[in-house]
């Protein structure tokens, strides 16, 4: 036969070829697929401290570049952000928030994209409209989904019905408002010779709402001491009167509701009269 014609009707490599192609294009898929990692500033409240999250975006693997725009804006994102609570211990890590979940505050939306930064460049962090007043566990939970974008361009750059969202309990979306703790202390001795080792012992409890717990344990609570010296008898009082002589400072901790703390005080080498007085401190937190 004709070698240019053989040539020519020799198409079973190129036809191989171009499947080969169409096969490898369709493993990168054109589909745009954002997803989010999150982790709450602190995991223990401070007083007045309110619930707060944040979070860094990324593309899932094969997804779609983030879309830009002629005038170099990216595709704006609208991420939702909801909290529950107050639980009285750590949530089971779920899949999907329970029906049963009580919303702690109104839900969050927080708008990523839209100019001409880089989205996926740095995290966002944001604040709930709540600071808790009383004790408990609150769950964050983060999602980018298609029905709750507020820009007609985003919901058109989704995929129809696109979901992404954290886990329901996630060590890293959990924070503890810490309830009010109070505790009773009772020295080992009354009368000591000077220079003598007393034990104070204290006992803590909770009150309103639930000792803190992480990963299954107490949290301790540190606590501040110091004994004051006078050469009479003090009166009780409420605040330490002025001219108190302050002769050792202490430090100890309460490991959890009626768990029994030993502090022990090496007393100086004075007669005299000595008073301890215990209070939480927060610099130790």
């Amino acid at each position: 036969s004709d070698p240019a014609l053989q040539d020519v009707a020799a198409v079973g490599p190129v036809e191989a070829d171009f499947l080969w192609r169409l096969q490898a294009r369709g493993e990168h898929s054109l589909v745009f697929a954002p997803q989010l990692t999150t982790q709450v500033p602190s995991r223990i409240l401070a007083e007045g401290e309110p619930l707060a999250d944040t979070f860094r975006l990324s593309l899932a693997p094969g997804s779609a570049p983030w879309r830009r725009f002629a005038d170099g804006s990216t595709l704006p994102l609208t991420v939702v952000c909801r909290a529950y609570g107050p639980f009285e211990a750590p949530a089971e890590e779920l899949a999907d928030v329970p029906a049963n979940a009580p919303l702690a505050t109104a839900p969050v939306r927080v708008q990523v994209g839209g100019t001409a930064a880089d989205p996926l460049a740095g995290s966002t962090a944001f604040a709930y409209e709540l600071t808790p007043e009383g004790g408990g566990y609150y769950v964050s939970v983060c999602g980018i989904e298609a029905g709750e974008q507020d820009d007609q361009r985003s919901q058109q750059g989704l995929p129809a019905g696109y979901r992404f969202a954290d886990a329901f309990g996630l060590a890293a979306e959990t924070q503890f408002a810490p309830v009010g703790v109070r505790f009773d202390t009772t020295l080992s001795d009354a009368q000591v010779h000077p220079g003598a080792t007393v034990v104070d012992v204290i006992v803590g409890e909770a009150t309103g709402g639930p000792w803190a717990e992480w990963n299954g344990a107490s949290v301790t609570v540190p606590l501040m001491g110091t004994v004051y010296w006078s050469e009479t008898r003090p009166a009780r009082a409420t605040d330490v009167p002025d001219g108190a002589e302050v002769v050792l400072t202490l430090s100890a901790e309460l490991g959890g509701p009626g768990k029994r703390t030993e502090a022990l005080i090496d007393l100086p080498d004075r007669a005299g009269w000595y008073t301890v007085r215990w209070c939480t401190d927060p610099a130790a937190s």
